[in-house]
């Protein structure tokens, strides 16, 4: 039987996740449009933020480099609440994994714009 494309590994989307002490709303609506708030608030004392980037992407990588593009546009009082953050995490999700692999890599021209 074939395999159709629907049955491939897909991306999906990347989620940004965010951890901290402080509370993440000012960090959060300093983005403002540019990304779609999925969850913000407290949680297991600690404050998190699931956030994604508004519009479509191709490739991980895109998303990835358009958070940190983002980020680093913040107001300086933003991006303290960025820099205090206990972690931050890049959720890549990808979708119909139940025939082959996916991969990806993050090339060297999107890496050192990790460091916001």
């Amino acid at each position: 039987m074939p395999v159709r494309v629907s049955d491939l590994p897909h991306f999906l989307n990347v989620d940004l996740i965010i951890r901290s002490r402080t509370d993440l709303e000012p960090l959060v609506s300093a983005m403002g449009k540019r990304v779609i708030v999925l969850n913000v608030g407290s949680e297991n004392r600690a404050y998190k933020a699931y956030l994604e980037i508004s519009g479509l992407a191709k490739e991980p990588e895109d998303v990835i480099r358009a958070f940190c593009k983002l980020i680093r546009g913040l107001p300086r009082s933003a991006r303290r609440h960025w820099f205090s953050a206990q972690s931050r995490l890049f959720d890549v999700g990808v979708g119909s994994v139940q025939k082959g692999t996916y991969w990806f890599e993050i090339s060297s021209q999107t890496s050192p714009s990790w460091r916001i």
